[in-house]
């Protein structure tokens, strides 16, 4: 049932993944060398910037954030409508085999590519057996700080803690309770506590909650546009909890630990596109081949960076000119994610919310039974 309520928020993580891999393709590739090199452990050769990555960089968006912001709001607003179906086990159960096979899959692939092609060139691997062990681990490498080895781990870890709290909260979001909101102020008050006490290079325990704090507490803002759908929150009370909580999200952006307040406008901005697209669904469901993007969003975006950044510099050493390299690297990661999507991530997804259904109707026998 969520399924076909909600699908014009699924229609928007297409537009979502598409961002964040043409602000990776055709921005931080080219201007943030030393970052990509770090990740691959790789340089690439010295040409010009293509004339399609100046375009992306002169747009005043960037399209990184907005894409990550838009992921996080359709997390927030979609995830309350599980709460029909699902109790708390059996959300986390589906919730599991939503998110794991998949990236571990999509992170296995990304590894062997990277291992051939350092290879290939003659470069050594850039990470440790311990850094792939804690991404495999899929939740544990922000608590220990451990160096990320894709790039893009950092926002599923904040969607699993987004995750738990939604399951604490469970009945909550399922009655449409106004003592929802009451979590975003506390991690507001977190943030800002975590901000002010710990130090600047701290890596303690504390870390990894000052990272998250800001984000979860965005994604409330999924939950508000959630209330408003469902009419339990009226347009203009809903219209008011949303502009608070991007407030308090710039507040503890402001006085939180990472001090990142840039990224408001960009994560505003795609609160904006939630809501017009929320009015106006057909707009984004018409939009021509979305539902191939919206299908194949997650394992794009679960294997894109190190697949594409690798493909890149090998290709680039080949000499072949750089707007081709981009293309190849992209059709390259839309061909993977097509089959990771098709082979791993739909056969897993029916298999959870099977899984799920049987442990829900399990729990319902013996609620009768007593």
């Amino acid at each position: 049932m969520a399924d076909q309520k909600v699908e014009f928020a699924n229609a928007l993580r297409g537009l979502a993944a598409l961002s964040v891999i043409v602000s990776h393709y055709l921005g931080v590739f080219w201007v943030k060398a030393a970052a990509v090199a770090e990740l691959i452990g790789m340089s690439r050769a010295p040409v010009p910037i293509p004339v399609m990555a100046e375009l992306a960089l002169s747009f005043p968006l960037k399209w990184a954030p907005f894409g990550v912001a838009l992921f996080f709001v359709i997390s927030g607003f979609v995830i309350p409508f599980s709460f029909e179906t699902y109790g708390r086990l059996d959300f986390i159960v589906a919730r599991f085999f939503r998110i794991y096979p998949t990236y571990l899959t999509g992170l296995s692939v990304s590894l062997a590519v990277l291992a051939v092609i350092t290879g290939i060139l003659g470069v050594s691997f850039p990470h440790s057996i311990s850094e792939i062990l804690h991404s495999y681990a899929l939740g544990t490498r922000d608590v220990f700080w451990v160096k990320s080895v894709d790039g893009i781990v950092w926002t599923l870890e904040i969607g699993l803690k987004f995750y738990l709290i939604c399951m604490l909260i469970a009945p909550w979001l399922r009655s449409g309770s106004m003592a929802v909101f009451t979590v975003p102020v506390a991690l507001l008050g977190i943030s800002c506590i975590l901000g002010a006490v710990l130090p600047s290079s701290s890596t303690t325990a504390l870390f990894w909650v000052a990272l998250s704090s800001p984000y979860i507490l965005f994604m409330f803002v999924g939950v508000a546009f959630n209330f408003m759908y469902r009419e339990k929150l009226g347009g203009p009370f809903g219209a008011l909890a949303i502009a608070a909580i991007l407030v308090m999200f710039w507040v503890s952006l402001r006085y939180g630990f990472f001090k990142w307040q840039s990224v408001l406008p960009h994560y505003a901005a795609a609160a904006v596109l939630f809501a017009m697209a929320m009015r106006f669904p057909a707009i984004v469901t018409r939009i021509p081949t979305i539902g191939f993007w919206a299908g194949i969003s997650y394992p794009l975006y679960v294997v894109h960076a190190l697949i594409g950044y690798s493909l890149m510099v090998l290709l680039l050493s080949f000499g072949m000119p750089a707007w081709s390299v981009i293309v190849v690297a992209f059709g390259a990661t839309v061909l993977l994610a097509t089959a990771v999507h098709i082979l791993v991530e739909k056969p897993s997804h029916r298999l959870g919310r099977r899984i799920a259904m049987a442990i829900r109707s399990a729990e319902v026998e013996v609620r009768q039974i007593a």
